[in-house]
């Protein structure tokens, strides 16, 4: 049973899109800090993060419930939850659209998927068979700390997953800052960044994912090792090419954790020049870039970056490496 009395708002982000997304969602709703939880995936921690997960457990049953655990014991136990997703394609998401205590479920413009809703509008079912997720949810008490109803989770198992399940009588608006975001989709809330008004002295150079450019596969060592090697050459031709220039290095969010030792040994030299200008300057370091208008934009690799920066400041601002990996 739901406790009466306010909701606990919890803001799933993957990246600094949806993390400057939460931010403005929470100040157009007025939320207060007691009102909401903040969940940074992908390896994201910073200020304000209530919990850090490598991500909600993808289409693995027992990585699934093991996210579910921990975004629950965050939470003020009987109190509704209103989430706030990039998408609900992999299964925990899937299982909070059944959940009793989730009261409300809305999507923040991420990117290049909100861009594109019908790419993604029907995916092949997550499991061949519900039986052994049943049998996982009740071993971790989720059954009764979600209310779950058992046939309803059986039935949504073996469904089409979707992206943007708007359908689900629990949809209740999606937020975007870009107007070719959600197309189709009922209930969008356009939102305004604050962006800087004036231009930082400083050029940044921003690398795509190397985790995410290495692809799925048993043993991926040897091809995230020759990413690496690609990412400092480039790291060292940049800070060549531009030595008179004030030159800022920025990883991929998701590129915090899980690259070889000795790559964050070399990459010392660059990285710290980001979060350091950001510090120096009073911005947000977790805030999509774009947001604060640098002198100029290199993006190595394929970034939705690209995007926000020819939206806001003009293609004439941005240069891109299209491959790099």
């Amino acid at each position: 049973m739901v406790l009466p009395g306010k909701n606990t708002h919890v803001f799933y982000i993957h990246s600094p899109i949806t993390w400057s997304m939460a931010q403005a969602v929470i100040a157009h709703l007025g939320l207060t800090d007691t009102d909401i939880r903040l969940i940074g995936a992908r390896g994201m921690t910073g200020p304000g993060l209530h919990l850090t997960v490598a991500d909600d457990g993808g289409v693995s049953i027992a990585d699934s419930c093991a996210f579910l655990q921990q975004m629950l014991a965050i939470c003020e136990p009987g109190r509704g939850l209103v989430l706030y997703l990039p998408h609900s394609v992999f299964l925990a998401a899937r299982i909070l659209g059944r959940s009793g205590r989730v009261q409300q479920i809305h999507y923040l413009e991420e990117g290049l998927t909100s861009a594109e809703p019908a790419r993604l509008a029907a995916m092949p079912p997550l499991l061949a068979e519900a039986a052994p997720l049943l049998q996982a949810l009740r071993q971790h008490g989720l059954i009764d700390a979600l209310q779950l109803d058992p046939a309803d989770i059986a039935r949504c198992a073996l469904m089409p997953a979707a992206a943007f399940d708007w359908r689900n009588p629990k949809y209740a608006g999606s937020f975007a800052c870009s107007d070719d975001t959600f197309g189709g989709m009922p209930q969008v809330t356009p939102l305004t960044l604050p962006r800087a008004a004036s231009a930082q002295r400083a050029q940044l150079v921003s690398f795509a994912s190397v985790l995410t450019g290495a692809g799925c596969g048993p043993d991926l060592t040897a091809v995230i090792e020759a990413q690496c090697v690609r990412v400092l050459a480039m790291a060292e031709t940049m800070s060549a090419r531009y030595a008179a220039e004030a030159l800022l290095f920025r990883l991929h969010p998701r590129d915090s954790g899980g690259l070889p030792r000795w790559f964050y040994d070399a990459w010392r030299r660059y990285g710290q020049t980001y979060p350091r200008w950001c510090e120096l300057h009073g911005l947000d370091s977790l805030a999509e870039p774009a947001l604060h208008h640098f002198a100029h934009y290199h993006v190595i690799g394929h970034s939705t970056q690209s995007k926000y920066v020819c939206a806001w400041w003009g293609a004439a601002s941005l240069s891109r490496v299209a491959q790099l990996y």
